[in-house]
């Protein structure tokens, strides 16, 4: 419903400064003649730009939100504000695997480092956008000549940064899947054509109930491969179904309607409509709320006053992380032909090498040794590489010429692969790391690797 231009003026008058409430005369509902006189003299431009800035950024957008305005209907997927720092850190911690109880005792596993296995995304701020739009003065003083004057020229004004700004913000986390997918790509279920049919509608629907049920167990069949074997699952008041207009409206007619106008509930996700997919083909995709990772990291409003055209320059601001998250399952519908072919890759591996990262080490310091396990991946897959499972140390020795030399307990191999040098130890020592990786085939053939790094401390 639209405000009255005394009612804007009130409310302003009520939320301005005690400076501003003490020199601009109080709106009366009866007569605002003498407010807008005082508000408009040139003498009194610090209160006219407090009034316009109140006016916009307060009273304006609350008019124009409550008008026609176009909403993002991906909005929902948005997270709160974020006030500090540019970047977001996804982590996902990958399962533990099961230990066996052994007859001599699992005595090694009671005070050993347990570092959980994880994987991570970072998303950093992708948006720097701005829209402006002038308010000139004149223009505003023959607002008040219409009771709703001011209500319809804010609307007028301010409608057209916000339904941009909307509809960029749309644009690109619609992009966003696209550019994912062609990055890493999705689980995808091929059909024919979209559901136009009885039969073809109620088949889809089936189908998104399937998967739904599906998501509720840990796999990592549905999220993108260059993710490994990260286990996810998602619970069904979180499951989120995209699609377009034409799939709804035959989910609508043809399924539902046959079905005695089955509830929306018993289908199980929210269904979201976006007017296309990026990809041909596409038409439906099922996953989770948590899908994009997005959030504002300036959402704002900036003026500048100018005396020569006697306007008001306003900018509204957007900045912010669009990105999409890939630890969430992901199902899409398309049209287009899908590539299920498995592909078995191999490793064959040649070799182990530990490398110290410099020969020599200070007493007291510490120096990081490298370790890599050589050999090859058949066919060359991106994403697979040849690595060891762990390194550590089996024993740790010192000459002292060509005299063995104690290193005490002051001096030792951590397992992200540091060695530490105790502060005792005597220049010219030369230390050897004895380390192995083991290499556990999965045909169930394990080898262990050995390498012998020398140091010399300086």
């Amino acid at each position: 419903m639209a405000e009255k231009n005394s009612t804007i003026l009130k409310n302003i008058w009520l939320n301005g400064t005690n400076d501003f409430q003490q020199r601009v005369p109080e709106p009366d509902v009866a007569d605002i003649s003498e407010t807008v006189r005082y508000l408009t003299a040139p003498m009194n431009r610090r209160y006219y730009n407090e009034f316009l800035d109140s006016l916009i950024n307060r009273i304006g957008f609350t008019i124009v939100r409550n008008a026609k305005t176009w909403n993002n209907p991906l909005a929902v997927f948005k997270t709160t504000k974020l006030n500090y720092g540019s970047t977001i850190e996804e982590i996902a911690t990958k399962w533990i695997k099961a230990h066996h109880y052994a007859d001599e005792g699992n005595e090694g596993d009671i005070f050993a480092m347990h570092r959980p296995e994880v994987q991570a995304a970072f998303h950093t701020v992708n948006r720097q956008d701005y829209y402006p739009i002038s308010v000139n003065e004149i223009e505003l003083k023959r607002a008040f000549v219409d009771d709703y004057g001011l209500n319809s020229l804010i609307s007028q004004i301010l409608l057209a940064p916000e339904n941009s700004d909307n509809y960029d913000e749309y644009r690109i986390m619609l992009n966003l899947i696209g550019e994912f997918g062609r990055e890493h790509g999705y689980y995808s279920v091929h059909t024919d054509t979209v559901p136009n049919t009885e039969s073809t509608a109620k088949d889809f629907l089936t189908d998104v109930r399937k998967y739904a049920g599906l998501f509720t167990f840990p796999s990592s069949r549905y999220i993108a491969s260059a993710f490994g074997d990260l286990p996810v699952f998602a619970q069904p008041e979180e499951l989120v179904l995209l699609t377009t207009p034409e799939v709804k409206a035959n989910i609508d007619v043809r399924a539902l309607a046959a079905a005695f106008n089955l509830d929306y509930a018993q289908i199980n996700p929210r269904i979201i409509l976006v007017d296309e997919f990026p990809d041909a083909g596409t038409y439906a995709m099922l996953t989770t709320d948590e899908f994009f990772v997005q959030a504002d990291t300036v959402m704002e409003t900036t003026s500048q006053w100018d005396p020569v055209s006697l306007k008001t320059n306003y900018f509204l601001h957007h900045h912010g992380i669009y990105s999409v998250s890939p630890f969430v399952p992901v199902v899409a519908w398309t049209t287009a032909q899908v590539d299920d072919t498995v592909t078995t890759v191999t490793q064959a591996v040649t070799g182990f090498t530990a490398t110290p990262d410099a020969e020599t080490v200070a007493a007291g310091g510490k120096v990081h040794i490298t370790a890599k396990l050589e050999g090859t991946i058949t066919p060359p897959t991106d994403g697979v590489a040849v690595k060891p499972a762990s390194m550590v140390a089996t024993s740790i020795t010192a000459l002292d010429g060509t005299k063995p030399y104690d290193l005490g307990s002051t001096t030792y191999l951590t397992g992200s692969g540091y060695l530490h040098v105790g502060k005792g130890v005597k220049s010219g020592v030369k230390i050897t790391v004895n380390v192995a990786a083991t290499y556990v085939n999965p045909s169930g053939a394990t080898t262990v690797y050995t390498a012998a790094p020398v140091v010399t401390v300086a």
